[in-house]
């Protein structure tokens, strides 16, 4: 291995620099498939503030109700929601299904969350007085599909539900 600060070549295994003392960080090989994915994130909108606003039992309410529609429209665009935040999701398009119109499936459930969610912002302005709102991201380009985490944390990608 190379030292980053001298570039001076190591012995494999070494822990720190023969020549300058630096130390050396073990190079760790991902096990992973590499592919072209879409990746969707979606986020409520100052989901902080409706804590503010609301008891923890309506915000979770209002919560579990987005994600409803979350997870509705990218199952129905067959994505795999990959994770789920305190208020958002990150979902793949193209992993672990591949289809030849994933960055198009991303947007139209990205169309569709943002719809989803006007329709659902009356509803939470009728019943619980406060604003509601999803904002969208959406990329494609490559990703190594692996999962990740030490021993004790690990995450991997999981189908919609």
């Amino acid at each position: 291995m190379d030292c980053p600060r001298c570039q001076t070549a190591n012995p494999e295994g070494a822990r720190f620099c023969l020549n300058c003392g630096t130390q050396l960080e073990a190079q760790v090989r991902v096990d992973g498939e590499r592919k072209h994915v879409t990746v969707l994130f979606a986020d409520v909108v100052d989901s902080t503030g409706l804590g503010e606003w609301l008891d923890p039992e309506q915000v979770a309410e209002i919560m579990n109700g987005a994600f409803a529609f979350l997870n509705a429209s990218v199952k129905r665009h067959d994505g795999t929601v990959a994770r789920l935040l305190g208020d958002a999701i990150i979902a793949f398009f193209g992993a672990p299904v591949a289809h030849e119109d994933d960055a198009e499936r991303a947007v139209r459930a990205g169309l569709d969350i943002q719809a989803a969610a006007r329709d659902y912002a009356e509803a939470v302005r009728r019943s619980y007085g406060v604003d509601f709102g999803v904002r969208v991201g959406i990329n494609t380009g490559l990703a190594v599909l692996a999962a990740v985490g030490g021993a004790g944390k690990r995450s991997h990608a999981r189908r919609a539900t």
